[in-house]
This record gives structure tokens, C-alpha cells and sequence, in this order.
């Protein structure tokens, strides 16, 4: 339960998109290992040459380049290792398949706890993403409840990149320590936190409800509820 005496100032809200507000998509990336007929340890290899640090998809993520680019990369470096060329399945590997924004399950516990702290606080969203996904999925929630969207291929910056959070403390003239961010990574929480941010891992939806209301200091019907 909150506490009167352990209340934080909080001002502004981000939520993580994907992860959070929408449940991850599940999806086996190693399982496309055969629409580029390749061993599965080959093309493991090569998703993780992909996605480590600074790879390609980073590039993605902060703007940098496109997801037509990512295929061509990936597919050359795919017959490089004697795999076959699939430019739709590079397009859309770390989305999950085609049509993978849309088929994503709203978590509408949270939008009901947002709808009824909304008038207290101001609403962000800060999310790693695309920007040929933007419009798609950008539909799959009510975006009318957010004043900002730190989508960090518009922002030129990923979480957890100290450049990230620059930006949101500069565009919305908060500071750190009224700034609370709900996320699914943990390198994320912890980068926000030593930034001197509130910052709140999801590992549930009811576990993340309870957090929220205990750092607000917020009862709620709901917190008795089921």
C-alpha cells in the first residue's frame, strides 16, 4: 500500500511500448533458419552479429538506416554463409512476421490505471522502434492519452544511450527525478535510475499496478480488486 511518508514527486509517466503497454509477441526468431535454409547455429550466429551492440538493427531503431537496408544486409551476409536469399522474412525477422504489430494483445489493465491517473499526470510513451512501424503501431493503442512519444527512430537514440534521456529531459524541461518509466529490460530500468529517474521493471501487470500506486502514493478500489 502507498505510503503518505515514502510518496514521490512524479510529473511525467513514460511507458515502454512493446513489452508493456502490449504484450510481446511470441515468436521463435531461430525457427527462420529455414526460410534461409541455413543450419540453425549458422543463422543464431548471424542474429546475434545482428542485434549485438552497435550492430545493424541498432541502426534501425535510432533512424539511422532503413528496414530495406537491414533486409539487403542481412541477406547478403545470409549468402555469405551459403543460405538462400528471403528479402521479405529480413524485413520483418525482429517484428514477427508480417502483420506482427497488429496481432499484438493490448494489456488494458494498465490502460484502465492510466485512464484513472491521467488528470494527475502527464503521459509519455518511450519506446525502441521503427519508423516503418510507426503508423501501424501507433494504431493499436489510444494514442490520444499521450502527450509524448519518445519513438527512438524519430529521437536518433536508443535506450538505454545516455543521448536518450538527454533528449526527454530537454523536450519536455522535466527533471530526472520527476520522471517515472516503466519498462520489460532491465538494463533500461537501470540506466534510467542512474540518470536519476524513477524507474519501475514490468515483470506482470499486476505486479507493475501495485508498483505504480506504492511510488505515487495513489489507494485505489482497483488495488482490493481480484
Amino acid at each position: 500500500m502507498g505510503s503518505g511518508n515514502s510518496v514521490t514527486r512524479i510529473s511525467l509517466i513514460l511507458w515502454d511500448y512493446s513489452g508493456v503497454l502490449v504484450e510481446d509477441a511470441q515468436f521463435d526468431v531461430a525457427l527462420l533458419h529455414t526460410a534461409f535454409r541455413l543450419p540453425k547455429d549458422s543463422w543464431l550466429g548471424i542474429v546475434r552479429e545482428f542485434t549485438e551492440l552497435e550492430g545493424a538493427w541498432d541502426k534501425v531503431e535510432r533512424g539511422e538506416a532503413s528496414l530495406s537496408w537491414f533486409s539487403a544486409e542481412l541477406n547478403r551476409r545470409v549468402l555469405d554463409s551459403g543460405g538462400i536469399a528471403n528479402h521479405e522474412a529480413g524485413k520483418h525477422i525482429w517484428w514477427g512476421g508480417v502483420g506482427f504489430p497488429t496481432r499484438r494483445t493490448v494489456r488494458h489493465g494498465l490502460f484502465d490505471l492510466i485512464n484513472e491517473i491521467a488528470s494527475m499526470f502527464t503521459m509519455g510513451i518511450a519506446t525502441n522502434n521503427v519508423s516503418e512501424a510507426r503508423s501501424v503501431w501507433q494504431q493499436t493503442i489510444p494514442m490520444e492519452t499521450f502527450t509524448h512519444v519518445f519513438d527512438s527512430s524519430e529521437v536518433g537514440a536508443r535506450k538505454p544511450e545516455l543521448a536518450y534521456w538527454d533528449h526527454v529531459e530537454t523536450a519536455t524541461g522535466i527533471p530526472p527525478h520527476e520522471i517515472l518509466l516503466i519498462d520489460d529490460r532491465d538494463g533500461n530500468v537501470l540506466a534510467a535510475q542512474s540518470r536519476g529517474w524513477n524507474a519501475i521493471i514490468f515483470i506482470s501487470e499486476s505486479q507493475c499496478i501495485s508498483d505504480i500506486y506504492d511510488i505515487l502514493g495513489i489507494e485505489s478500489e482497483k488495488r482490493s480488486g481480484s
